[in-house]
């Protein structure tokens, strides 16, 4: 059985001995969501009375798993950033393979429409605000 621990531990051995890896071709799109907004959506859906259906979970910056990886190995001055073959992720990840290489593009449009905005809108304010 693969635990959730399993989940969440793997992907980021991908960031490891100085080297950065996207999965496959990096195509992919990543849905991402800082947590600070995670927590801000959530009270604010909860205190809107509008708020009656289901709301997606992500920004509207589509980003793809190669830019993610690469902004976060520039931030972590790793200068090597490589592919993880398809073929390795089947052997090393089993079935959530097709997870990790599946394309979403959330429409946030719902929360945003009821009057949201998320304090970071694109992975260089989530950066910035490491520093």
């Amino acid at each position: 059985m693969y635990l959730v621990t399993d989940f969440l531990a793997k992907p980021s051995e991908l960031f490891c001995y100085g080297r950065a890896f996207y999965m496959g071709k990096g195509e992919a799109y990543f849905p991402w969501m800082h947590i600070d907004d995670v927590v801000f959506r959530h009270l604010f859906l909860l205190e809107n009375g509008e708020a009656t259906r289901v709301f997606n979970g992500g920004t509207s910056d589509y980003t793809t798993q190669k830019e993610i990886v690469t902004l976060f190995a520039k931030k972590a001055d790793i200068s090597l950033v490589l592919p993880f073959p398809r073929l390795l992720m089947e052997l090393y990840f089993g079935d959530f393979t097709r997870t990790f290489m599946s394309s979403v593009k959330m429409d946030v449009k719902k929360a945003t429409h009821l009057g949201f905005t998320f304090k970071y809108q694109n992975l260089n304010d989530v950066l910035e605000s490491l520093e």
